[in-house]
């Protein structure tokens, strides 16, 4: 711990002496600005410009240089109007050779010293000239630091990551070149990173201050700005494949077009031994100054393995952990660290936790991982969670229903100190005198209407259930010998000499179940009397029984001295 300290305080001191340069640093002369969009992460990153954060210690150092090529940076001839390219800058190539050192795991500076080779051509930007660019040029030296705020530090694992930045820009490149801003300026950052499985995605936003006094570049004012990236790629291995986002805005003009360049870039990067090379892809999305028409990145890096050898990979380097080669635990006890944690038994049951099916339980040895170290209530051998009878001591079974339950000699599962039937195969009830017994046959209806034959006043016809003892059992409509019986009599609901004579709804049901009688269930009937003691009765009942589909040659209405509305089988 006291070489991490020891590396936070140094970069305290580089950071302070930064900040002094600053302070000191800035020229008074209106400058040229800075058309370069490709601001490249710290060496070590898997992306491109998106920060990766590699924050883990086991390979501190990353030194490696990131070429940028970009065609045709994008200025504005005149403000106010359907802005068109110009060839300022018609092509250049960024060298940035630069590293990173991992201080302590979290901590890590860096430093980037950007060369520029530009060609272009002397033009006019809205009614002010501007100059070819000289070659080659350097551009301003970047010194940064990051520090880690939550999250995993190691980045072979899962993980998420959250850390914050800053980074100082020295003005030693040159204005009139637009390679710099001929003044210091500095970045500040929020950055995070998430590792799942083959996915790793990256997002960063920032704020960087620039001084006020920039010329213009056609129409366009240079100042602060936001600038945000964000990034996903595809890890297998050595290889990271994936997108990146990155643009940024002014501050004074923001989301306009001219001042929102924004790029993507497709990359991928291939680690072989400590070696890392990458190569990408892109172009512009939003027009904005100094987006290249095309881009294209060049990387290669060495990232030697660092001296805290971790050979367990547990996060505890060899000279502390006390397991060296047992993958274990950062504990504050000095004599454990970096070793795994003691097996524990919980329920006190001799079998360890991590063997122990019921951890919490104190239970009994088996061969079973489903049930060893689980409890057994009744003592019988057969653990609880296989018991059927975990109460009752009893047998082991081959069937799980009576799997150590005492003995069932029909097999009924009523078990034989319960079973009233101990030898007669039954079903179990809540009656002692009955239970495990067999069920006792239904008593018979022979004509399966659900009423039995003691009760069924029609024990062969097929009927309803009803509270009249007489009607119980039978159907609504049937013969007995030639006479029709009904299970209600019928019933005009007007008088019989006006017209249109009805029924009561009753009736009409009655009506409706004996035209069905004689026309689907007995077609056989050929000829039915239908006599009341009022003629018109009778015809009503012949009329409505045509309407529902009785041919009249099969029906006679006559007047007698009946009870009601008769009806007869004619043979």
């Amino acid at each position: 711990m006291a070489r991490g300290s020891r590396h936070v305080r140094r970069a305290i001191g580089i950071a302070t002496l930064a900040l002094a340069i600053v302070a000191c640093g800035a020229r008074p002369a209106r400058a040229q600005a800075l058309l370069e969009r490709f601001d490249p992460a710290e060496r070590g990153s898997r992306f491109f410009v998106a920060d990766s954060l590699e924050l883990d210690d086991r390979k501190p150092l990353a030194l490696g240089l990131v070429t940028s090529y970009g065609s045709r940076l994008r200025t504005f001839k005149q403000s106010g109007a359907d802005p068109e390219a110009s060839d300022l800058v018609s092509q250049s190539i960024w060298l940035h050779p630069g590293a990173s050192y991992v201080l302590a795991p979290g901590a890590r500076a860096g430093i980037d010293m950007p060369l520029a080779l530009q060609t272009g051509n002397d033009v006019a930007l809205d009614r002010v000239g501007f100059g070819q660019p000289g070659s080659p040029r350097l551009g301003d030296l970047r010194a940064s630091f990051d520090l880690r705020l939550a999250g995993a530090v190691r980045t072979d694992v899962d993980g998420a990551t959250l850390a914050t930045g800053a980074s100082v820009y020295l003005p030693t490149g040159s204005g009139n070149d637009y390679a710099s801003d001929d003044f210091a300026r500095f970045d500040v950052r929020l950055a995070s990173a998430l590792r799942v499985g083959h996915v790793a995605l990256a997002a960063r936003v920032g704020y960087m201050y620039r001084r006020d006094n920039i010329a213009p570049v056609g129409g366009v004012s240079i100042g602060s700005e936001t600038n945000a990236v964000v990034a996903a790629g595809y890890r297998a291995g050595p290889i990271t494949v994936g997108p990146e986002l990155y643009g940024s805005t002014t501050l004074d003009e923001a989301f306009q077009r001219r001042t929102t360049p924004i790029e993507a870039l497709l990359g991928a990067h291939v680690s072989i031994g400590d070696i890392r090379v990458g190569a990408g892809l892109g172009t512009l999305l939003v027009s904005g100054l100094g987006a290249p028409k095309l881009r294209g990145v060049l990387s290669v890096e060495w990232l030697p393995s660092g001296a805290a050898s971790d050979r367990d990979r547990d996060g505890v380097v060899d000279a502390d952990d006390q397991c060296p080669d047992l993958a274990g635990l950062a504990t504050g006890d000095r004599n454990a660290l970096g070793c795994p944690a003691p097996p524990r038994d919980t329920d006190h049951d001799g079998v360890f936790d991590s063997d122990d099916a019921c951890p919490d339980l104190p239970g009994i040895r088996t061969h079973d991982a489903m049930t060893h170290g689980c409890p057994d209530a009744d003592r019988d051998g057969i653990p609880d969670p296989l018991d059927a009878c975990p109460k009752i001591a009893g047998d082991r079974s081959v069937l799980p229903r009576y799997n150590g339950c005492p003995a069932d000699a029909d097999g009924d599962g009523v078990l034989d100190l319960q079973d009233a039937c101990p030898d007669d195969p039954g079903v179990p009830t809540n009656d002692e005198s009955t239970n495990g017994c067999p069920t006792p046959p239904p008593p018979p209806d022979a004509d399966g209407d659900g009423v039995t034959d003691a009760d069924d006043a029609c024990p062969d016809d097929k009927g309803l259930a009803s509270t009249d003892a007489a009607q119980n059992g039978c159907p609504r409509v049937r013969v007995a010998g030639d006479l029709f019986v009904l299970a209600r009599p019928l019933q005009l609901a007007s008088a019989p000499g006006k017209r249109p004579v009805t029924f009561t709804p009753e009736s009409e049901a009655l009506l409706g179940e004996i035209s069905a009688f004689l026309v689907t269930t007995h077609p056989e009937v050929t000829k039915v009397r239908i006599a009341a003691r009022a003629l018109g009765e009778a015809q009503a009942v012949v009329e409505r029984l045509v309407a529902l589909g009785v041919s009249r040659r099969r029906m006679d209405a006559v007047k007698r001295d009946v009870g009601g509305i008769e009806l007869r089988v004619v043979k």
